[in-house]
C-alpha cells in the first residue's frame, strides 16, 4: 500500500459524487488511486453500501447486506453506482444497488435497512474468553506434545489456540 495513504484519504473513497445526469439515485465513486487490477472488490462493495446510506434515514442503520460480484472492475474507470428504493416502512428499508462501470454490470448488492427496537434476541452472548497473549503458540503446544523443542513455523503471523 501506498505510504501516503491516510485514514481520511481511505474514507475519503466512500465520499460520492451524484451522476452527471442528475439522476436522484445515482451517485458516482472515484476509483482506487493504486492501478492494479482488477480492482479489490471491498472496495466496490463498500462504495455501493454507501450510496444505499445516502438514500435512508440515519436512524436506520444497516444490519444486512448481501453482494455479489458480476465481472472484475477497471481499475481506472470510476463507479456508477444506481440504487434502487425497493421498501420504505416505518421500521425497514430496503435497497438494491446496481454498479457498474461503462455501462456494463460489476457489483450487485442489496442492502436492508432496520431501525433498532427492543425484541427478542437470536443469539447468546459472546462468552468470555481468554485474551490472545495467554494462549499457548502453535509451536508451544507441540514441544509439550511431543517432548521435544519444536522450532517456530516461520510463517508471517502467529497461531494460538486454546488446546480445546
Amino acid at each position: 500500500m501506498d505510504q501516503e495513504r491516510t485514514p481520511p484519504d481511505l474514507l475519503g473513497l466512500l465520499d460520492l459524487g451524484a451522476a452527471l445526469d442528475g439522476g436522484e439515485d445515482r451517485f458516482v465513486g472515484r476509483p482506487p488511486r493504486e492501478q492494479t487490477s482488477p480492482v479489490y472488490g471491498g472496495h466496490s462493495a463498500a462504495q455501493a453500501l454507501a450510496a444505499a446510506g445516502c438514500t435512508v434515514s440515519g436512524e436506520l442503520p444497516v444490519h444486512s447486506v448481501h453482494g455479489f460480484f458480476v465481472r472484475p472492475a477497471m481499475p481506472t474507470v470510476p463507479f456508477d453506482h444506481h440504487v434502487e428504493r425497493v421498501r420504505d416502512g416505518a421500521s425497514f428499508a430496503t435497497r438494491r444497488i446496481r454498479t457498474t462501470q461503462r455501462g456494463r454490470e460489476v457489483f450487485s448488492l442489496t442492502a436492508s435497512f432496520h431501525r433498532p427496537e427492543p425484541g427478542l434476541d437470536h443469539q447468546d452472548p459472546t462468552p468470555p474468553v481468554p485474551g490472545p497473549e495467554s494462549l499457548q503458540t502453535y509451536e508451544e503446544r507441540l514441544t509439550k506434545a511431543f517432548g521435544t523443542v519444536t522450532q517456530p513455523l516461520g510463517t508471517p503471523y502467529e497461531l494460538r489456540s486454546s488446546g480445546r
